[in-house]
């Protein structure tokens, strides 16, 4: 388990000053054990993406996304963020896909001995280095727990063996513009608390050192 804090890192090597007032800093990375059963997840997935392009509306026009998206209401949960379109909402994900999260969510709360909940489920296919998503914060807006909150994101490659590079997150401080870089690697889960996303934008940018499709899901505990 890698913990990233206490402002170090910048790929520059440079610190954000200490300012009291803007900590916690964290964002944890850990790297789960593929399970036999699971070897084949990614194919399962893939069938889900959705095969007609989807446009987002800006500034009256429409635009095309730079990926596809999937999003997994429990509970009638809603999330407040981009979805792309009104037919997105789906109340009923597919077995395999909660009996993969349930089993990997258990194991994270093992680990940290820390239970987080989770009744909403959104899923980014990027197919090859040309896919992305641009510099944005997550949207907050329906958020259970509005005031302390993490962001939980999955990461899964078709071919990780094959994999030279992998894809990049990048976080860039509001102020200042510093980036922190972190390689997503296969079976590879990423969370950051609610100070990293109100002072950090970050984004995946294109990459042309792999073509892997890349698949991530996020969980996240909504009204």
């Amino acid at each position: 388990m890698t913990q990233y804090k206490n402002y170090k890192l910048f790929n520059k090597g440079k610190k954000i000053e200490n300012d009291p007032n803007r900590s916690p800093f964290h964002i944890y990375s850990l790297k789960m054990k593929v399970e036999p059963e699971y070897k084949n997840l990614f194919s399962k997935l893939w069938n889900l993406r959705p095969s007609n392009d989807q446009y987002m509306k800006l500034y009256g026009k429409n635009i095309k996304l730079p990926r596809r998206i999937l999003n997994y209401s429990i509970n009638n949960s809603t999330y407040g963020g981009f979805l792309g379109s009104d037919n997105l909402q789906n109340s009923k994900p597919p077995k395999f896909l909660l009996d993969f999260l349930n089993h990997y969510s258990y194991t994270w709360n093992l680990y940290f001995h820390d239970r987080f909940e989770w009744n909403n489920i959104y899923i980014n296919f990027y197919d090859g280095g040309e896919d992305y998503i641009g510099y944005h914060k997550d949207s907050t807006k329906n958020f259970k727990n509005s005031n302390k909150y993490y962001i939980h994101t999955f990461n899964i490659y078709e071919n990780p063996k094959k994999q030279k590079k992998t894809r990049t997150l990048r976080f860039k401080h509001n102020q200042t513009k510093e980036n922190l870089n972190i390689d997503l690697s296969h079976f590879q889960l990423i969370s950051f608390n609610e100070y990293i996303n109100e002072n950090y934008k970050h984004t995946v940018p294109k990459s042309k050192k792999t073509d892997d499709k890349r698949i991530s899901i996020t969980l996240r505990f909504l009204k």
